[in-house]
């Protein structure tokens, strides 16, 4: 089952931290990679584990900020794997801004138009609209279309983005708008089947 394929990865995880450690010593991405690893198994196994993913991605992220640099691409994804630990703690405005620094960092390195930044929008807008603030969600909503629209057209990554509107739309109780934003990311989901 699920629980026990959970047990059998943290175990797995745990026991590669002392061989790694040993092997090439405690600060370095290999580490980093386990901790996050780590911080990915709890975070997915409910509330009750979410301090341990917490500290796992904090050890993660110190590790590749020393490494890598605060700028640095990998930092961004722990970063965002960070602000979802803290989304689902309810740490909103913490999740905001881990979300925020890793559209910096992705803006920074990759321009304001890849897709890798437009999935950062994605992320933002869907805490905003967790936290009921419809305008901030819907601008980053509609800015993650306007790179995907012109970067990924047709993409599966496209249907997220308009499934995401459409969920903003039913909160705001705007069911026709709600249903074409739907009905858009059917036709891109049933064209990547």
């Amino acid at each position: 089952g699920r629980i026990g394929n959970f047990e059998k990865a943290v175990i797995e995880a745990k026991k590669a931290l002392p061989i790694v450690e040993k092997e090439i010593g405690k600060e370095n991405l290999t580490m980093a990679s386990i901790y996050g690893d780590l911080s990915f198994y709890y975070s997915s196994q409910g509330s009750k584990y979410l301090y341990e993913a917490e500290d796992y991605c904090l050890e993660a992220l110190r590790i590749h900020k020393a490494e890598s640099g605060e700028s640095h691409l990998s930092t961004a994804s722990v970063y965002k794997n960070l602000a979802e630990v803290y989304r689902k703690m309810e740490k909103f405005e913490i999740a905001i801004n881990c979300c925020k620094k890793a559209i910096e960092i992705r803006i920074t390195n990759l321009g304001e138009n890849s897709p890798y930044v437009a999935s950062a929008y994605n992320n933002l807008a869907k805490i905003y609209l967790f936290t009921k603030k419809y305008a901030a969600a819907r601008s980053y909503y509609l800015s993650a279309l306007k790179i995907q629209e012109y970067e990924m057209k047709n993409h599966p990554d496209i249907s997220t983005t308009y499934h995401g509107l459409g969920e903003l739309c039913i909160q705001q109780k705007n069911y026709k708008e709600a249903k074409e934003w739907f009905a858009k990311a059917l036709i891109i989901r049933q064209m990547s089947l």
